[in-house]
């Protein structure tokens, strides 16, 4: 990257979705701390929002007028709401150079009343959360994964009409900057050994629809990627191991369970938010002018092909 990574960034406009708190956060506030102007974006969570956009604000001294930031509230898995967020950053911003697909759900949200199922041996057990009643793929699972792999769908699909250059001479020059990326994140854990085992253990149903669409967003990372080189649009994503996010916050306050995942890792730590931000920056800079249908991967080594490593571990520690 440049050694200053304001460099050539003033006036360039991002959008990060799924940016009230976690990575999206951190990856917003690493673009406005490089010079960006940031459109931030999540569902039904104004209060975080609001806390994000002043956060950004200092950045730059702007406490009161926010003109360097701005956010929107929606589900970008529907097509009008993701239609609306594009449209707001051009009327917001006049232009649009880096789109952050991050947003995604993890699961549905449970029911209030309680399911009651019937186990194997005939006895009724309560479940208090939303559980498998099947063994098999179900539409509800399956509407996970429809989420977060149509959110990011149309919002590409939308920006790529607001921000696609033309083919011509001019068209060309362009192209060198290297300004227009679309940054997909998703995760390793579909490239994890015995991911399979894990995702029967997580959904009861043989299927993890988190990874599930995970695993999508790379198939459609490379294609887009393909599909919209000619129009000078680099499409890349990031894959990202365990981080310290509030989603993880009950695997942090338990020192035995943060212990275990972290000896699970090469790299015997858990990554954090910022680390995979800055990534993000790297690979909508210029510096990556040249860098498309890559998937970075940020997991501390956690995906890679080691059958013996836990054998190894377990030998070492006897």
């Amino acid at each position: 990257m440049s050694n200053n990574p304001n460099d050539n960034n003033d006036g360039r406009v991002a959008i990060v979705t799924g940016s009230a708190k976690g990575i999206g956060k951190a990856i917003a506030l690493e673009f406005a701390k490089a010079g960006y102007y940031v459109m931030i974006n999540d569902l039904e969570q104004e209060e975080d929002l609001k806390y994000t956009a002043e956060e950004i604000s200092k950045l730059s001294g702007d406490y009161n007028n926010n003109t360097n930031v701005a956010y929107f509230i929606g589900d970008v898995s529907e097509e009008q709401c993701s239609m609306s967020l594009i449209d707001e950053t051009m009327k917001r911003f006049g232009r649009l150079d880096v789109l952050v697909n991050n947003a995604a759900i993890a699961e549905k949200a449970a029911p209030k009343k309680k399911i009651t199922i019937t186990n194997e041996t005939g006895s009724v057990a309560n479940n208090p959360q939303f559980k498998q009643i099947s063994p098999f793929f179900t539409l509800e699972e399956y509407e996970i994964a429809d989420v977060n792999l149509k959110g990011m769908y149309l919002c590409t699909r939308e920006a790529v009409k607001k921000t696609a250059i033309p083919n011509d001479n001019e068209a060309s020059k362009k192209r060198e900057n290297g300004i227009y990326s679309i940054i997909n994140v998703s995760s390793s854990y579909e490239s994890i050994p015995k991911s399979e085992a894990d995702a029967y253990t997580l959904s009861m149903s043989g299927v993890n629809p988190f990874t599930s669409s995970r695993e999508e967003i790379r198939t459609l990372t490379k294609t887009a990627a393909l599909q919209l080189a000619e129009k000078g649009i680099r499409v890349n994503a990031i894959l990202p191991g365990l981080v310290a996010t509030e989603i993880n916050k009950n695997l942090f306050e338990n020192e035995k369970k943060r212990k275990e995942k972290e000896n699970q890792i090469p790299f015997h730590r858990i990554g954090t938010p910022e680390e995979i931000a800055k990534i993000a920056l790297f690979l909508a800079s210029d510096d990556a002018k040249y860098i498309t249908g890559s998937l970075i991967y940020a997991d501390g080594g956690l995906s890679l092909p080691h059958s013996n490593y836990f054998l190894e571990s377990e030998i070492e520690k006897d």
